[in-house]
């Protein structure tokens, strides 16, 4: 997918150039989509034996195993609860997990059962 994004980036760029767009406007579009494109092939989440890592677009959070008091499957918004350190509880919606396509809908539910396995396997609870 990060492949697909750069070259759809590198096409965007080519056809700004071919129409005299200037060099800095080419050199932003370049190397925001290679950010992009990064960060979309980084989305994710990650379970550790002490934390879960949510790798969204714009943001990272890790959470702490032990600070985790929920982990919801709904059929709308997959997410996370927990409780900062400052005691104020938190979501955050795993919005990888959420919707698709019909023939991507299993793996999504595969990989959220996985995750719903780790939480409910903790010695923490």
């Amino acid at each position: 997918m990060s492949a697909a994004l750069t070259g759809l980036a590198l096409v965007g760029a080519w056809t700004l150039a071919q129409r005299g767009i200037p060099a800095g406007l080419l050199a932003t579009v370049l190397v925001v989509g290679a950010i992009l494109s990064l960060r979309v092939y980084r989305m994710g989440v990650t379970c550790t034996d002490s934390a879960l890592v949510v790798r969204r677009l714009f943001s990272t959070r890790t959470i702490s195993r032990s600070a985790i008091s929920s982990v919801q499957e709904g059929p709308r918004m997959p997410g996370v609860s927990w409780r900062a350190e400052n005691g104020k509880s938190r979501w955050i919606p795993l919005l990888l997990f959420n919707g698709g396509l019909p023939f991507t809908r299993r793996l999504k539910d595969s990989q959220l059962s996985k995750i719903m396995k780790w939480y409910n396997s903790g010695s923490e609870r």
